[in-house]
């Protein structure tokens, strides 16, 4: 009894429901990620722009002033760091999208390939309409499974490719906003004094 038609067809179907239950999660997951993220290094890049944009302000403002403006190192070091925030933000979004794709993408092969076994494995016993058919869709499926297997270190290599890009980039943005941030405070202290 436990190895009839039901009990296969019933384990061919709760395999395509994973696949599709995975699916669906990296749809949502996508979704929301990107939103987040999005609006995350977005408004990190504005704030360095904006930064920016007042520091060039106040420099303007200080040279007006009788008094030398000392320590201009510390205001081109803060427009570096900023700039070096803007790019990173700019770009952390797009490394981020790319990683998740690929995670989700290898998620979602390997529950094609294990669906693929399951129906290799309980296809037969199944009632078939035309038995002889059976032998050329077995086939199929071992070439199909063949093939994801094939593509899975294509894309393990892509997955950690956009996943170090994706951590750098938003470590290097946030690290790059502190101390731009650091640095613009220290010139401006200087300037008081």
């Amino acid at each position: 009894m436990g190895s009839g038609p039901v009990v296969a067809q019933s384990r061919i179907d709760d395999a395509a429901k994973r696949v599709d239950a995975v699916y669906q999660q990296l749809q949502r997951e996508a979704a929301e990620n990107r939103r987040a993220y999005e609006r995350f290094y977005t408004n990190l890049a504005l704030f360095s722009g904006g930064t920016i944009a007042l520091s060039v302000t106040f420099l303007g403002y200080l040279m007006s002033r009788p008094d030398p403006v000392s320590d201009k190192w510390l205001i081109v070091a803060t427009w570096a760091s900023l700039l070096v925030c803007l790019a990173s933000s700019l770009f952390q979004s797009l490394f981020h999208a790319h990683y998740l794709h690929y995670t989700r993408l290898g998620e979602y092969q390997d529950k094609q390939r294990e669906k693929h076994g399951i129906e290799l494995t309980e296809l037969p016993k199944l009632p078939i309409a035309n038995p002889s058919d059976l032998p050329a869709f077995q086939e199929n499926l071992k070439q199909a499974i063949d093939a994801l297997k094939k593509n899975k270190p294509w894309i393990e290599t892509r997955q950690k490719g956009w996943n170090f890009l994706d951590v750098w980039s938003s470590r290097l943005a946030r690290t790059a906003f502190l101390a731009g941030f650091a640095l613009l405070f220290a010139f401006a202290v200087r300037q008081l004094q």
